[in-house]
């Protein structure tokens, strides 16, 4: 898949995520989402697309992250700091050649 349909599929199935979960408080329940799922199982090439949306805001992209990576870069101490967890997958993601700073 080139990187324009990858991109199209993302958005359109986070697109789903979201409206299927705008209401919903229990984090769980989030990330079990069927189109939160898709996303994880399109693997590594959605990557750099969370990446990026993390540099415009927070959101439950870290487990998604986690699950696609096998790695977690937040550090014990900014474990539900939102903005300190996106700011640490952004340098893991530059670091990693995911994105550009």
């Amino acid at each position: 898949m080139d990187k324009k349909s990858i991109e199209t599929k993302f958005n359109k199935l986070a697109t789903k995520w979201k409206e299927e979960t705008c209401f919903v408080s229990n984090a769980r329940e989030i990330i079990t989402n069927k189109n939160y799922e898709k996303i994880i199982k399109m693997g590594i090439d959605v990557v750099p697309i969370i990446l990026q949306k993390l540099k415009t805001g927070t959101d439950h992209w870290f487990f998604a992250l986690m699950e696609i990576t096998g790695e977690n870069p937040v550090s014990e101490e900014f474990c539900g700091n939102l903005d300190k967890m996106a700011k640490e997958w952004i340098e893991w993601g530059i670091e990693k050649g995911y994105i550009e700073k």
